[in-house]
């Protein structure tokens, strides 16, 4: 592989895992083993280690995203990661991840957090049939979605097992269980609400099949069954079972365009919503990456679901849930340039449409966000495993609710170390 297209693929994983970071958590509790991952960049007998640091330091100019008076402040985000990946002889795979992000604050104390989490997956073959388990946790304190400004702390805790049947050369299914725990801590400004609003424990079953189409293309499907049983709820509604069916194209890492394209439903029938609306929309998870002409390479992901909002919603007397659906799209484009430099452009957009009325002090709104991200960076290669430079991010949120809306700048260093 050359230097620029190296550079590149650095560049464009940085995004992807941001990106993947941001983004509320999707129940894929299988996720292929890939080459690179088998490879690492370092190996300890039959142990390949794969270890990153990312960097982003500058100013913040709207820390709590506020409409007016926003405060400003000087912020260092640097995030530690290690995969690894260990075979067991030859039927057994070990595969581990964790990560820690430190985020500081240099006026506002209250702001900073140090966020751990892991996950780790181990899977035997026997025969035909390739059973797993897995477990892992976070704890993190940062910016979540467009649907929290507070910076509240959260855990999650999972565990999941199930198999892969391989039918034929082509051909394989899967299914398999995972249990998450979702738990929020209190804020000084909205006390336990959000809590109140979004703990719940989560039970996900979900069933697959995979037909190999060639040797770096494959036709995907799924069926997935959640049941969410919320702490806090009206009595009779703390259960709310929901259904989201997928199915598209999955690229290997060999080919041209790599990535995924998923398109589907997503189902919340009448009788099992609970405490929220009842639903049936589109659901899409998509993420390519397309090199052009070996200097220029695009990343782009579009994402959309219904998730369940930190904001109730009184009726008759009763605590209802909120919930909207989200949109997100983000694109990268990665330009490789004279003298070991590589410049990125990049924008986003984001939309969250409430499906019940939010009450405001002029009276209740069908609310409707919309955020939109624009930023740039240059960035210095250093050797064929760092990227060092300077970048700008500007974020500014439009909405129906005035008070909702804000604008925000963030630029400084940005650095991606993989050695």
């Amino acid at each position: 592989m050359s230097a620029a297209r190296r550079t590149a693929t650095h560049v464009a994983v940085g995004a992807i895992l941001s990106l993947a970071l941001a983004a509320p958590a999707q129940a894929q509790f299988w996720p292929p083993i890939t080459e690179k991952l088998k490879q690492g960049r370092f190996r300890v007998g039959p142990l390949a280690l794969t270890p990153g640091l990312e960097l982003d330091a500058g100013v913040d100019t709207n820390v709590f995203l506020a409409q007016t008076e926003p405060t400003r402040d000087t912020s260092v985000d640097l995030r530690a990661a290690l995969d690894a990946y260990c075979p067991v002889r030859s039927r057994v795979r070990l595969v581990g991840s964790g990560w820690l992000d430190y985020n500081y604050f240099k006026r506002v104390a209250s702001a900073r957090s140090t966020d751990p989490g892991g996950q780790g997956h181990l899977e035997f073959d026997l025969w035909r049939l390739t059973p797993f388990v897995g477990v892992g946790g976070l704890r993190s304190r940062q910016l979540y979605t467009t649907d929290i400004d507070e910076r509240i702390e959260r855990t999650e805790e999972w565990l999941n097992a199930g198999s892969r049947l391989r039918l034929t050369n082509q051909l394989s299914i899967e299914f398999g269980l995972e249990s998450r725990k979702f738990r929020w801590g209190e804020s000084a400004m909205s006390g336990s609400q959000i809590a109140d609003e979004l703990d719940r424990d989560s039970t996900t079953s979900k069933g697959g099949a995979r037909l190999r189409l060639s040797s770096l293309t494959d036709l995907v499907a799924s069926a997935e069954r959640q049941e969410d049983t919320f702490l806090v709820a009206p009595p009779g509604l703390a259960t709310t079972i929901s259904y989201r069916y997928l199915a598209g194209f999955e690229l290997a890492e060999r080919a041209f365009m790599t990535g995924r394209i998923l398109a589907g439903v997503r189902e919340i029938p009448a009788g099992s919503e609970g405490s929220v609306s009842t639903y049936r929309g589109l659901v899409v998870q998509s993420s390519l990456v397309v090199p052009f002409l070996q200097r220029l390479r695009l990343t782009a992901r579009y994402d959309r679901d219904l998730y369940y909002s930190a904001s109730g919603v009184t009726a008759a007397d009763a605590v209802l849930r909120n919930t909207y659906t989200y949109d997100r799209f983000q694109g990268d484009l990665d330009l490789e340039g004279p003298l070991d430099l590589v410049l990125r452009l990049s924008g986003g957009y984001e939309a969250a449409h409430y499906l019940r009325p939010v009450t405001t002090p002029d009276g209740p709104i069908d609310r409707r966000d919309d955020v939109y991200t624009i930023g740039a960076s240059l960035l210095w290669r250093i050797g064929d495993s760092a990227l060092l430079g300077v970048a700008a991010l500007r974020t500014r949120r439009q909405s129906n609710d005035p008070a909702e809306e804000y604008e925000r700048w963030r630029y400084g260093i940005q650095g991606f170390f993989s050695p």
